[in-house]
């Protein structure tokens, strides 16, 4: 990988900087909510000022000074808004309720044939919220303590714990989605329906329950679900539609075919005429990736294939990418006020599907200007430091100096409260004594001196006396021991430099020359072991064996010798080196000194080491650990670009995505290589898929191909699915895929479905097929 960005110089003029969507498959799709791209270094300056108005006045200038490496994408890092609660429709009893019940997002809005001047070309839904639920613990009785969906706010969010009402794709906690199913139908201006329920509802919170028993819900509703939605899901949401909101009656949908439906809808012709007879919808959605075949105008359960990998799986796989190459920015990874997480906004605007992953590596592995253009630098935000401006010698001098100034006078103040303190007691201790005297010689006097001064008898002056004394005698004690301390510790100093050995001592005065002293003695003790090594080796047979038999008996007759003649044999502590000497072996001895030599040679590395940081400056010894020594560079921030130039505070704070931008999106298509799922890919289930039908059949499902789901908003999905079915086809077959329009084509296409009252009311369940046949019963329908 390139270490360093090219210059201009080394970039044809032809290439505008900071923009190469030509090149880029995966340009970044930046709103004024979410991103923010900078193509100049004026421009960035002013967005982060208006931002940051105080970090100008911190470091004394411009807010952001960085310059982005020429021919990159680069963009500040923004939260998107906090999603507000629209204000609540005007009920229309007339119209159709649609509901998208996704597990990643929820849509619920009107059925309406016109869209509106805001809607543009085609409705859209009201209300967009994430399916989570939250109660506040401890709330007051009269405060809010329950908060849906968009009613999440950044000081909230940590305090509640959200639930969701899914399991993966399929609906499961019941209690959940009964909240949500009331916040979507307050926005819709059905409030007044629960007025019937509130008068016997100990919460304070407005509930929809029990409608059913009395005029209920009378509006028409469209839900989508999951494909292969299980009988029991069903049946939990037949159950709380019919009994607790009294709906007269539902359409279920699968939420890819609403899709289809919004692609091919035409205003002039029916559900069952617009429907393609033969179609591939490729859905692959929050939790798991879809094909489902449409075989004359039906779904063919029997063939549809299930990958168990989505955009929840991809979000983790790039959070974990980004957290393995920037660790000491794993902080900016976490969840958001609106319960998005850093790294899903990273996917959802910076991550493309590459056309050939494999040979895309190596051009950019070999290619540094592709591998610029297609790098982006997200800059995550960050408090800029204050810069400290360096003073001059005679600053610091003056400073000193005034701060010397200022101990004196401190010093000064304090020994003249002390001396007006000991002449205060002594003039007290004085009086007191010629009180004393007065006693025998003027009795009157003594007796009023004695009552304004607070004592009443002989011995409390005794007392006050005592005290004094007993003070001067204290201090004069600690002044003592204090003096006796400070001479003690000055001759401890003494004895201590009068120990230390010729080598410390040179050590501390002149390391160079203890250095190169310490090597000479390591080499003389390297050659001392080889030395024994050798003898050892050669004494190893019986004649050196016999030898050191000998040495032992001499050392033994001669000790024994001794004890005879003299009596005081062990009073000293010499007279045991006899054993050492006796028990001493050869290999007792080299393991000593190669023991010592290991010790010595600590020392010297130390020693070397300290010499390096005292010779290499600041830079040299930074781009020395960036050169060397990666872990020691990452703890220290590692930059995004290595070198020897000096870095700007604010590459410290960035994410530099090139290869992730198209890793994480790769697992759809080989999840097996990257994140080690036993399956196969994307591509190969289609193949499968293909293979059950006639050649005749699959040249009909090609002329409409269709991508569903979050995933199929990637940059380069369509264009990727369409080359691999050339790849597998044969030539004369004619592919046609199209993408989703928006993130709404279920809902919209749901809302479409609505228009064909006939065929809405023909396939819908009613109460009255609920009652009879069970919340699993279900209508087959396109």
């Amino acid at each position: 990988m390139p270490s360093t960005p090219p210059t201009p110089s080394e970039i044809p003029s032809t290439t505008s900087s900071h923009s190469s969507d030509t090149l880029n498959p995966g340009a970044m799709k930046a709103t004024p909510q979410t991103m923010s791209t900078t193509t100049s270094t004026e421009s960035l300056s002013t967005q982060q000022s208006s931002e940051n108005p105080q970090s100008s006045e911190n470091t004394g200038e411009p807010a952001h000074s960085y310059i982005p490496p020429p021919h990159t994408h680069f963009s500040d890092f923004v939260l998107p808004n906090e999603p507000e609660t629209p204000e609540p429709l005007s009920y229309q009893p007339d119209g159709t309720v649609v509901w998208d019940t996704g597990s990643h997002r929820m849509r619920v809005g009107y059925a309406t044939s016109q869209p509106t001047p805001e809607q543009s070309s085609s409705p859209i839904p009201y209300l967009t919220f994430k399916p989570h639920r939250g109660k506040l613990r401890g709330a007051s009785p009269h405060q809010k303590s329950k908060f849906r969906g968009n009613e999440f706010t950044a000081s909230l969010y940590t305090k509640l714990h959200a639930r969701t009402a899914h399991s993966g794709e399929v609906v499961t906690n019941q209690g959940v989605m009964e909240d949500l199913l009331d916040y979507g139908w307050e926005v819709l201006g059905m409030a007044e329906l629960a007025e019937s329920r509130q008068e016997d509802d100990d919460d304070e919170e407005s509930s929809f329950g029990h409608l059913a028993s009395s005029q209920g819900i009378p509006n028409q509703c469209i839900f989508t679900e999951s494909v292969c939605n299980p009988t029991s899901t069903r049946a939990i949401m037949s159950e709380l539609l019919f009994e607790y909101y009294g709906l007269p009656s539902v359409l279920y949908g699968v939420d890819a075919l609403f899709s289809l439906y919004n692609r091919v809808y035409s205003p002039n012709c029916s559900v069952i005429d617009s429907f393609p007879s033969h179609a591939l919808i490729i859905r692959s959605g929050h939790h798991a990736t879809h094909i489902l075949p449409i075989v004359n105008q039906k779904l063919d359960t029997t063939n549809i294939k299930r990958l168990p990998l989505g955009g929840h799986h991809i979000t983790e796989y790039s959070s974990k990418l980004i957290q393995n190459k920037y660790p000491l920015l794993k902080q900016y990874l976490t969840a958001t006020a609106t319960g998005t997480t850093t790294a899903e906004l990273i996917k959802e605007q910076h991550m493309y599907v590459s056309q050939n992953y494999w040979e895309e590596l190596q051009r950019l592995a070999l290619d540094e200007l592709y591998y610029w253009n297609h790098t982006h630098i997200l800059q995550m935000p960050y408090t800029p430091q204050r810069v400290i401006q360096q003073k001059s010698a005679q600053e610091i001098q003056e400073q000193e100096e005034r701060k010397k100034q200022r101990t004196e006078k401190l010093e000064r103040l304090a020994r003249e409260r002390n001396a007006e303190k000991l002449k205060l007691e002594q003039e007290t201790l004085s009086f007191y004594l010629q009180m004393k005297d007065m006693m025998e010689t003027d009795r009157d006097t003594y007796s009023l001196w004695m009552s304004q001064y607070g004592f009443v008898t002989d011995a409390e002056l005794d007392k006050g006396i005592q005290d004094i004394r007993g003070k001067q005698e204290r201090r004069e004690k600690r002044k003592a021991e204090k003096e006796r301390r400070k001479q003690k510790l000055a001759q401890l100093a003494k004895d201590f430099e009068k120990q230390k050995s010729p080598m410390e001592l040179l050590k501390e005065q002149n390391p160079q020359e203890w250095l190169k002293s310490m090597k000479q003695q390591r080499n003389d003790l390297k050659k001392q072991i080889e030395t024994k090594k050798v003898d050892a080796g050669k004494a190893s047979g019986s004649r050196g064996r016999r030898a050191a038999s000998k040495k032992r008996l001499r050392t033994i007759t001669s000790t024994l010798d001794m004890s005879e003649k003299e009596t005081n044999f062990g009073r000293e502590d010499n007279d045991w080196d006899v054993y050492r000497e006796i028990g001493t072996s050869t290999l007792d001895t080299l393991e000593s000194q190669e023991a010592h030599l290991e010790q010595m040679q600590d020392e010297i590395d130390e020693m070397e080491l300290a010499l390096f940081d005292r010779i290499l400056s600041h830079e040299k010894r930074m781009h020395y650990m960036r050169q060397y020594n990666f872990l020691a560079a990452a703890s220290s921030r590692q930059p995004n670009f290595s070198g020897t130039r000096n870095l700007h505070e604010a590459e410290f704070y960035q994410y530099q995505l090139t290869v992730e931008r198209m890793r994480a999106s790769e697992a759809v298509f080989e999840p097996m290589p990257l994140l080690g799922v036993k399956n196969c890919g994307l591509m190969e289930m289609v193949e499968i898929c293909l293979s059950a039908y006639d050649s005749s059949v699959v040249r009909q499902m090609m002329q409409q191909v269709h991508l569903s789901g979050g995933n199929a908003h990637f940059a380069g999905m369509k264009e990727r699915v369409e080359s691999e079915l050339r790849a597998m086809l044969q030539v004369d077959v004619d592919i046609c895929v199209s993408g989703e329009s928006s993130v709404y084509d279920a809902w919209q296409g749901a809302s479409r479905v609505a228009l064909d009252g006939d065929y809405v009311r023909e396939n819908s369940m009613t109460r009255a097929e609920y009652d009879e046949y069970g919340g699993e019963y279900l209508k087959e329908h396109v």
